[in-house]
This record gives structure tokens, sequence and C-alpha cells, in this order.
């Protein structure tokens, strides 16, 4: 025990990398680490085919996360597209890939894994797009090796001294995926959420109704002989199961999860559990009402969900704004491409944000916005996600009038 903490004091990523390749089937155990790294201060790189190892590693004191830490793409596998990248130097494209890898050790659905995972982002940003073209990337690689192994002439056009590693790249389908939908690929990939939680990007929703997190809760401190304490806090719905109580009675055992963690609550009221029923497919992330009771002796109180609300629909009548920093008149086009001829309706404020001589300056473009997670996604994804800063309002204040 004293070495473990001496390791983790004094070498934190080495000691990350350590454990979380000891754990690398167990996806449950390696997103309790990623968690708990992050809160540490230590950044958990995301895979990368061109930068990560099969297994876990240590860059510049933060951790890469390993190409074979990701659900059913295998430990082999993975050791031999490392070993193929780092004897012939990166890849340079989604061609040069299939030109170059051996189809016999990777497959369709492990590639799928590797791409929902953003492990090909380095390669191509739009994952929707690459993700569409995994059967024909296979296909590829598949139709290269057989060339070479007849010694025929090369798919990508070796024999005529101008490889088209490109070729492939510029198929790629003009796709995108909503927020919500990369964050649900991802979590297929990683048997987590790595980048980004549904609930994250609603994140003025919370503070206007004093939402906590799972965290903050059990940070709080247990009431001398117990007691009960009615909290908002915001959930994406995991999981139900029917429980019966002596007496005969049925309710619900509901798992929630945010950033910090899961945690699962009982519900007991009917009219509560076919509220949920029907919003289960159509909203999955809900602003919850939560009553928790501590037990005489118990630091962890017990979770009775009392209420709850979809937080997309909250969003719509939640007050925010969403500043862009532009710095070259470009970026006014994309922009406006984001933003389309019919932009989604909210309550939300949009604000460009201008570098002049006297210093930043703000422009409203409108007051009419729906600040959501897709809408700082697309943004983040034409202008960087370091310009699109997410910022809540203060609620209006009352006069008092004679």
């Amino acid at each position: 025990s004293y070495q473990t903490a001496w390791l983790k004091t004094h070498h934190r990523a080495e000691f990350y990398a350590a454990s979380m390749a000891y754990d690398i089937d167990n996806t449950d155990r390696l997103a309790v680490f990623v968690d708990d790294a992050r809160r540490a201060g230590i950044e958990m790189l995301p895979p990368c085919i061109n930068r990560s190892a099969a297994d876990f590693t240590v860059v510049n004191g933060d951790v890469r996360y390993a190409l074979a830490g990701l659900k059913g793409v295998g430990l082999k596998a993975m050791e031999g597209l490392a070993a193929e990248r780092d004897c012939k130097g990166a890849f340079c494209g989604l061609a040069d890939f299939a030109r170059r890898v051996d189809p016999r050790g990777l497959n369709k659905r492990q590639l799928e894994s590797l791409i929902a995972a953003g492990g090909f982002d380095a390669l191509h940003p739009g994952r929707a797009g690459v993700h569409a073209l995994a059967e024909a990337i296979m296909a590829s690689a598949q139709a290269a090796t057989q060339e070479r192994e007849s010694a025929q002439v090369a798919l990508f056009g070796d024999a005529t001294g101008v490889p088209d590693h490109a070729s492939l790249a510029l198929m790629v389908p003009n796709l995108d995926w909503t927020a919500a939908v990369r964050m649900a690929h991802e979590q297929e990939a990683f048997g987590f959420f790595f980048s980004g939680h549904p609930v994250d990007g609603f994140a003025n929703v919370l503070i206007a109704n004093g939402g906590v997190s799972h965290t903050d809760v059990l940070d709080m401190s247990s009431p001398l002989g117990g007691g009960r304490k009615g909290v908002m806090m915001a959930g994406r719905l995991e999981e139900r199961r029917w429980r019966t109580t002596q007496n005969g009675r049925r309710y619900q055992f509901i798992s929630f999860s945010d950033r910090s963690g899961q945690y699962v609550a009982s519900c007991f009221d009917d009219d509560l559990q076919d509220k949920i029923e029907a919003m289960v497919n159509d909203a999955p992330a809900l602003l919850l009402g939560m009553e928790l009771q501590w037990r005489d002796g118990e630091d962890v109180p017990r979770f009775t969900l009392r209420s709850a609300q979809p937080l997309a629909e909250l969003a719509r009548r939640t007050r925010g704004r969403l500043v862009v920093q532009l710095e070259k008149p470009a970026e006014v086009e994309a922009l406006i491409d984001v933003l389309g001829p019919d932009p989604a309706k909210g309550r939300g404020e949009l604000v460009a944000e201008v570098a002049t001589a006297h210093g930043p300056a703000r422009l409203v473009l409108g007051r009419h916005f729906l600040i959501d997670a897709d809408l700082e996604a697309a943004l983040a994804r034409a202008l960087g996600a370091n310009r699109v800063v997410q910022e809540v309002l203060d609620p209006p204040k009352l006069a008092l009038v004679g």
C-alpha cells in the first residue's frame, strides 16, 4: 500500500498508465482510472493510430490511451498495427492506411471501433464519413494485399511512381454526427463516455436550476443521526430494473450517469415511471429531482427519484450565452454556415467577440438561439474548441415599485 501511494504521489502518469495496462480488458476499471486521473490533473490523451501504442503509454507527463484498450479490437491486432507504423512511418492518409494494413489481422468491426473512438481523427476529422467508409477501406486493404501477393501492379499506383494516397480520403462522405450520436459511438468503443458526457452541454440549464453532480453529493457531509435532503441532478438514463418490496409493491431501480460517475435511484411513483417510459428514447438526458436519505452510520446517501424533466426541453426555456471568438473575416462565413438559414429557437444569446485596436469587442447576434451541445460542438469543429465559451446569464433582477 505504501509503495502504491508513493508511486501515485510522485509518478502519477506512470502509475495510471501501469494500472490501466493491468486492467486493459476491464472497461469498468478503466473508466474509474480515467476519471481519477483527470481529477488528479493528468490529461488522458485520446487513442490515435499514429501516436498510440497497443498499450497505455506516458507522453510528457500525460497518458496516451491504448489502442488495445478499446472494446473488441484485440491486443494482437493492435500490436500488428503499431508495429507497421513504427517500422515504416506514420500513416499519411486513409488510402495509405488501407494500402499498408493487413486485413487478415483487422476486420470491419475493429476498424469501426477505432474510428468511433477518434483513432483516425489525425487522418480525417469527419468521423461519421470515415465510419461510413469502413467497408470500402477494408475492401481496398484486401485488394492491395492480393495484388502484393500476386506481384501485380499495386492498387495505389506504385508501378507508375505516383502513389495516390489521397484518393480514398477525397471520397469520404460529407456526413456529420450530432454530439449525442458521437458520444454514443464513443461509449460503445470505450465502454464508457471518454471525451464528454451527454449532460455536459447543458451547463447553463444545470446552473440555472442549482444542479449538482454525483461527486458533489458524495462530498456532502452526512447529517448526524441521518437525515434527508432534496437536490437537483442531471443524469443520462442507463438502465432500469424492477424490484418488489416485502409487501409486494413493485418499484424501479434506475441507473443514471453524469461525467463524474454512475448512481442508482429508487422510483416508487407510478406516474413518474410512466413519464420516464415515455421519455426514455427521445430524452435520455434528464434533470432529476432527487431525495437524498442518509441513515444513521452511513456516509453515502440513498437516492429516491421524485421528478424528472428532459434537459433538451428545459434548454429551450433557459437563458444562456454562447461567446464565439472570431479572429479572421473568413470565419464569419464559417459561423453563418453552422447556424444555417433557420437556427433552432430558444432563449440563448449568441455573441461574437472580435479583437479591435482598443481591445476585444462583443456583438450580440441574437437572443433567440438554442444553446445546446450540438450547436457548441458544431462551432467548435468550425472555429476551434478554445474559441467557443458558454456563459451563464444572471437571472433578471426584479425592482420594487411604489
